[in-house]
């Protein structure tokens, strides 16, 4: 049942009755209208309709637009770097500033929602709430909020100076504000949530990735002869955060090319090879949803962060921030071999078949190119707009009718023991200590162009 008092109409009855009461014993004063006010006006403030009224005042006084306030207002030394990008970059590059700036702002919306919809409690319910640590969890949710506005700030501040960006450039996006991925708040969480996918501190691969690396390793190893690594190209499309691509990187590959098309991704990846002042950075990465825990102290983990410096960064690491499909390999008959490692990227394509018809441009050998390899792990969970959806059995079928033969061809879930368990399943961004958990089972196949040469003993 409501509290009786969180009702307008039921306040006014009893404002009235108080007026009505006073006025028949003080007839010729105006005590009874100002004690009726002060009660009425008392009444109401404690309601949850004039909270969430007051609330929301609140937050549309404070800006429309928290991202851009205190952006530069002039361009900065550095913005012919900025100039040189496409329209499709230039937005994407401002997207991903603005919802850096503005993660705050909407994650505390969010989380000022819980503590709205909370009044609708009765009394009784809010105080047995307030006991068990409900609102104090709340408000710790807040300090874990703006720990998190501390890092990507430092991103987004590093990225207007790297671009030389001022507060006139974000007129290009200004009635653009939900058409591109890295103009979402939930691509900012979702980016914080990779961290602890792939920069583990001291150096070590997270239990997700580490499976994903052995596969490929063990599968580069048999396909290219370490005498010709330094004439070895390695292309790693839709790399994230880049941490698989940074591994291979250390593996004295002629180069390592990391392409990502994620405007707000390759902010991150910018400010982990960035010439700054290495900066330990805490993140919470589980206070976006109360659902799920066990206790406060799983919900409130934390991730300590050390980006890589510019001066550990490989000189063979290449980052690329475009295309996938519009991606050439420059100067690519410096190699003989040139292979291509998809990892949780196949099942993002609109059109699978300009996916693979690109790989295939990228390793076909022809000039100097001798030798051309594929090699793949990840699920086939397509998104909403995929023009086809092929199983595994038909992308098997299409590799082979594109000029793919296949070394090797594993279902895990079939075969567990390839990915190292009992399942066969490997998990994608999965709070080990929540009671929902995300696995997927793979499809890791490693393939050659028929067109290869064979290497000369």
């Amino acid at each position: 049942m409501r509290n009786l008092f969180d009702s307008i109409p039921i306040i006014c009855v009893i404002s009235f009755s108080i007026y009505y009461v006073l006025s028949l014993v003080y007839r010729k004063s105006q005590l009874p209208i100002l004690i009726t006010t002060f009660v009425f006006t008392n009444m109401v403030s404690r309601t949850s309709l004039f909270k969430s009224l007051a609330h929301s005042a609140l937050r549309n006084f404070k800006s429309s637009s928290p991202s851009l306030y205190n952006l530069p207002t002039s361009a900065g030394a550095n913005y012919s770097k900025f100039q040189k990008l496409n329209n499709d970059q230039q937005i994407e590059v401002l997207s991903a500033i603005r919802s850096l700036k503005s993660y705050q702002f909407h994650a505390e919306e969010v989380n000022e929602r819980r503590k709205s919809l909370f009044t609708h409690l009765t009394s009784k319910q809010q105080s047995i709430a307030k006991d068990v640590g409900y609102l104090e969890k709340l408000k710790l949710i807040d300090k874990a909020i703006a720990k998190n506005q501390e890092f990507v700030d430092d991103v987004a501040d590093f990225t207007i100076e790297e671009y030389g960006v001022s507060l006139k450039d974000f007129e290009l996006i200004e009635n653009d504000k939900a058409s591109v991925a890295s103009g979402n708040n939930f691509r900012v969480i979702e980016a914080l949530g990779h961290f602890t996918r792939d920069w583990t501190p001291g150096g070590l691969l997270s239990l997700e990735l580490r499976p994903l690396f052995e596969y490929i390793a063990s599968h580069l190893e048999v396909a290219i002869d370490f005498r010709q690594r330094g004439e070895t190209a390695l292309v790693f499309p839709g790399s994230g955060l880049g941490r698989l691509a940074y591994e291979f990187s250390k593996w004295d590959y002629g180069a390592v090319f990391s392409i990502e098309n994620s405007g707000l991704m390759n902010l991150f990846v910018g400010y982990n090879y960035s010439k700054q002042l290495k900066k330990l950075h805490t993140i919470y990465p589980y206070i976006h949803t109360n659902s799920d825990y066990y206790n406060a102290e799983s919900q409130f983990r934390t991730f300590e962060y050390e980006s890589i410096g510019e001066s550990n960064k490989p000189n063979n690491l290449h980052i690329v921030n475009e295309d996938f499909t519009k991606f050439e390999i420059p100067n690519r008959d410096k190699y003989k071999n040139i292979v291509v490692v998809s990892v949780f990227f196949l099942d993002t394509a609109e059109n699978l078949f300009s996916y693979m018809e690109t790989i295939e441009k990228l390793a076909k050998p022809l000039g100097n190119v001798e030798r051309g390899y594929w090699i793949n792990a990840g699920p086939l969970k397509y998104g909403s707009a995929a023009q086809v959806e092929f199983n595994a059995d038909e992308l098997k079928a299409a590799r082979k009718a594109l000029g793919w033969v296949d070394e090797q061809d594993v279902y895990t879930i079939w075969d567990p023991l390839s990915v190292g368990n009992q399942t066969g399943l490997v998990g994608y961004l999965t709070d080990k200590e929540s009671m929902w958990q995300g696995y997927y089972g793979l499809n890791l196949f490693t393939s050659s162009r028929k067109e290869n040469k064979l290497y000369k003993l």
